[in-house]
């Protein structure tokens, strides 16, 4: 059975929880992530099949702010 992985936007510090996978993946080897700066990042991996992707996450960052990371994918097998 192939291993899954995810990846997860939290604060710094932050524990993850499903509500905050950007993705989902298997049929891979781990992805790499690459901040692009601060707001921006990148995912890699090879030959991923793709179970759930989302380009961007927003996490609250106290009461009444919220932050916004856009995620940019460089991953797939054979088209999906």
């Amino acid at each position: 059975m192939p291993t899954p992985y995810e990846v997860f936007i939290v604060r710094k510090g932050g524990a993850p929880a499903p509500e905050y996978a950007v993705l989902r993946i298997d049929k891979s080897d781990q992805p790499s992530i690459a901040w692009l700066n601060p707001s921006v990042a990148a995912i890699t991996c090879n030959t991923a099949r793709v179970w759930h992707f989302q380009n961007f996450a927003t996490i609250k960052t106290s009461d009444q702010k919220f932050s916004t990371t856009s995620v940019r994918l460089d991953c797939g097998h054979n088209g999906y």
